[in-house]
C-alpha cells in the first residue's frame, strides 16, 4: 500500500510522532515509487527557477551572517537519516551551511532550524579542513 500524497505532506512537515515517522520512513526506503513521490508534493517548491548569474558572483541577494543550528534531512535522494548542521549565512533566496557530510549538488533538502522548516537545492559543495560548506537555494520555508 502506498503513502496518500497528503500523508506525504504531513511527513514533510514533521506533522507525525516518532512512531509513525519511523514507519513512513520504512515504507519510503523500500518503495521506489513513494519516495519519487515524496519530492513531488506540492509544499516542496514555492517555485523552481534555474540560477543564471554571470561573473564571478553567484548570488542575487547579499547575505547575512548567522550561526544558527539546525537538523538538516535528504530529501531526493530519500535518507532518513538526520545531522545536524549551522547556518552560516543566509539571504532571501539562499543560505550556506557548514556540514559534518558532504552534499552533492542537486539534493533537495529539509532543513529545521527552531523557528523555521525550510526546504531547498544544493547548488554547491565543498570542503573547508574537517567540514563541508554548501550553498543552499531556498525553495520554501514555513514557520514552526
Amino acid at each position: 500500500m502506498h503513502i496518500s500524497d497528503g500523508d506525504l505532506e504531513i511527513y514533510l512537515l514533521d506533522g507525525f510522532g516518532l512512531d509513525q515517522r519511523k514507519t513512513f520512513e520504512s515504507h519510503l526506503r523500500d518503495c521506489m515509487a513513494c519516495a519519487i513521490r515524496l519530492t513531488s508534493a506540492n509544499i516542496l517548491f514555492r517555485h523552481r527557477t534555474p540560477l543564471v548569474l554571470s561573473g564571478s558572483e553567484k548570488r542575487n541577494q547579499p547575505r547575512t551572517a548567522t550561526d544558527i543550528k539546525g537538523v538538516l534531512q535528504q530529501i531526493n535522494p530519500f535518507s532518513a537519516h538526520r545531522f545536524n548542521v549551522r547556518v552560516i549565512d543566509t539571504s532571501t533566496e539562499g543560505m550556506r551551511i557548514e556540514s559534518p557530510l558532504t552534499l552533492e549538488p542537486g539534493t533537495l533538502i529539509k532543513l529545521r532550524t527552531k523557528d523555521k522548516l525550510v526546504f531547498g537545492e544544493v547548488r554547491h559543495c565543498r570542503a573547508i579542513a574537517s567540514v563541508f560548506h554548501a550553498g543552499i537555494q531556498l525553495q520554501n520555508e514555513f514557520p514552526v
